[in-house]
């Protein structure tokens, strides 16, 4: 009975700690972003001491394994990058650590009723990622932490 106590003891000792500062990293960013690969979603989630804001946007549906689940750092920002091709202008684009980005598009309507895939991208309307943009201005981008789920 006692061996049982003890054993009780140390790997509840154990557990703790680790489900603490696992939970305390997720605590400790102000603005959590998780993305639906399956429902072609994003969850803009807000925490502040006092309140917690939620707003849901439609995605462009990301192609079949060139996203990985998992959670990843926000590492740049910039109002206007122009495409690997040259050809187009995007705005409104985060760097991750996942190598991809999330950006908007003024297209966006006509990019979901083409059904073409987006590759290595989040893409949101442009005032949803209007939106997102500035929250993490305002935030800070070591601040928030993006989630991709399956």
């Amino acid at each position: 009975m006692i061996n049982r106590l003890v054993l009780f003891t140390l790997a509840l000792a154990m557990a703790v700690p680790a489900f603490a500062t696992a939970k305390s990293s997720v605590h400790a960013s102000n603005l959590i972003i998780t993305v639906s690969l399956s429902k072609h979603s994003m969850t803009i989630q807000k925490n502040t001491r006092k309140s917690r804001q939620v707003l849901t946007a439609w995605i462009i549906p990301v192609a079949a394994g060139t996203i990985k689940p998992g959670n990843y750092k926000l590492q740049r920002m910039t109002d206007r990058y122009q495409s690997q091709g040259g050809n187009v202008i995007l705005e409104n684009v985060v760097r991750t650590d996942g190598n991809f980005n999330v950006r908007t598009t003024r297209m966006f309507q006509e990019w979901r009723e083409s059904g073409r895939p987006a590759v290595h991208a989040i893409v949101l309307d442009s005032e949803t990622g209007s939106l997102l943009f500035t929250t993490i201005r305002t935030y800070g981008i070591d601040k928030a932490l993006l989630r991709v789920i399956p």
